[in-house]
């Protein structure tokens, strides 16, 4: 009953916990918990305390997950891991259900496909900003989007990462479906088709309100 999970952007060091921007959530859910600890088990090989090598199972030898949609105390919850559960899909499915506004910050983006998507909201008329890491700076997607957005694009170019990967839909209209996608996944071909990565998708107008604040203190900042 007390099982908890811990996501977000991020990693186990001093330098993440200190100085670049993350993010962390915890939920607490046995059925969101035991979906995080069936992908463990499957690169792990094993459902004990001991690994089995012959059976370990990464990337794309991983096999699809059984449950991505949870309920969650009344929140829609959805969990997805990469490379099987095609992950960047839907991020570009809750991205295609903004009618008012997308906020990002993100750390690698160099998937043009999502870029050219968040493109066409701008000029659809969604309210769109967002924050990318310098690392992103020379890739497709940057190129996309930078000349669109303009100064609602801001880009980090400090001495530590803006390690973040959100993005946010409709966090200003509670009345129609919030939603945060948060995780390990970054916005490449690499995160969707090879690397181990999580994600996750909570629809709840409370957490995206503070995602939003938190991006805006970012935004503000730089």
């Amino acid at each position: 009953n007390d099982a908890i999970i811990q996501t977000g952007s991020y990693n186990g060091s001093d330098q993440q916990g200190n100085s670049d921007y993350n993010n962390i959530i915890f939920i607490q859910s046995k059925q969101v918990a035991l979906a995080y600890h069936n992908e463990f088990n499957k690169m792990w090989g094993s459902s004990t305390g001991n690994p089995d090598i012959n059976t370990a199972a990464f990337s794309t030898y991983k096999t699809v997950s059984a449950q991505n949609i949870f309920n969650v105390n009344g929140t829609t919850v959805e969990v997805y891991f990469s490379p099987k559960d095609n992950t960047g899909n839907h991020l570009k499915n809750m991205i295609s259900t903004a009618g008012n506004d997308l906020f990002f910050g993100i750390y690698t983006f160099t998937d043009n496909s999502i870029a050219n998507q968040l493109k066409d909201k701008y000029n659809a008329g969604v309210n769109t900003r967002g924050i990318a890491d310098k690392f992103s700076i020379p890739f497709a997607a940057y190129n996309t989007l930078n000349p669109v957005l303009g100064s609602n694009m801001l880009v980090f170019n400090g001495s530590f990462t803006y390690h973040n990967k959100v993005m946010l839909a409709d966090a200003l209209t509670p009345s129609s479906d919030p939603q945060v996608f948060t995780g390990s996944f970054n916005w490449s071909i690499q995160a969707q088709n090879s690397n181990d990565e999580n994600a996750i998708i909570i629809h709840d107008a409370s957490v995206a309100n503070q995602y939003y604040q938190a991006l805006c203190r970012d935004f503000t900042e730089l």
